[in-house]
């Protein structure tokens, strides 16, 4: 499987596991907390250099966060997750980090941290969850219509080093010295070999919003 088919597909099951949501007693806004599970596609600070996976040890450095936050805010991407576009679509704030022990939590919290730690391998085994089986349907759709969606790179990674076909390599991964970012993530699905670029997130939540990937649709959730 490809680097990008992976993220996509990851990010599938990220985004249709991540929300617990309160249903709010009066208008105009039903939906009045979020509560986020997931891993590092929902991961809006839980994870940091000390604590993430050795491989991606470095989202607390430059160029992480550059295309929205202009700064790293230990989100693996360049910018806002599809958890961030939720609560934007919710008129929420940007769901606070659980280990952030000054934050404000009256709108809901993220519980993601990187690399999914909260359930072991054991519990999908023992529930008859294969985890090498996957959906494609997300994957097929972007490689049909990637340029339609503003996509010129759908496998080759913004932030890295290496060169080649998909500008990868696991000594030169992004945020350390040896690597380096594309000109403008928003015309690449993957941003540093694992996980997705912002424009890409926008995607998934487009797709999740008006698109065949929830029933009923989301949009239809969202303005209860």
């Amino acid at each position: 499987m490809s680097i990008s088919s992976t993220t996509t597909v990851t990010a599938t099951a990220t985004f249709l596991l991540l929300l617990t949501l309160t249903i709010a007693n009066r208008p105009p806004r039903s939906i009045n907390k979020i509560y986020a599970f997931g891993a590092s596609y929902v991961d809006t600070g839980n994870t940091n250099a000390t604590t993430a996976p050795s491989i991606f040890r470095y989202a607390s450095n430059p160029p992480y966060g550059r295309t929205f936050f202009n700064r790293p805010t230990n989100r693996y991407s360049d910018g806002r997750l599809i958890i961030d576009f939720v609560a934007e679509s919710l008129s929420l704030p940007y769901l606070p980090p659980y280990l952030n022990p000054t934050a404000n939590t009256c709108a809901g919290i993220n519980y993601a941290v990187a690399g999914s730690t909260a359930i072991e391998h054991e519990f999908f085994v023992e529930n008859n969850l294969p985890l090498a089986i996957t959906p494609q349907s997300l994957q097929t759709q972007l490689s049909w219509n990637g340029p339609r969606l503003g996509f010129q790179e759908l496998y080759k990674v913004c932030c890295g080093a290496g060169g080649g076909p998909y500008n990868f390599n696991l000594a030169a991964i992004c945020g350390s010295q040896s690597a380096s970012s594309c000109q403008d993530p928003s015309t690449y699905v993957n941003w540093d070999g694992l996980h997705l670029t912002e424009a890409m997130h926008k995607v998934l939540f487009d797709m999740f919003l008006d698109g065949p990937f929830t029933y009923p649709p989301l949009k239809y959730l969202l303005r209860c």
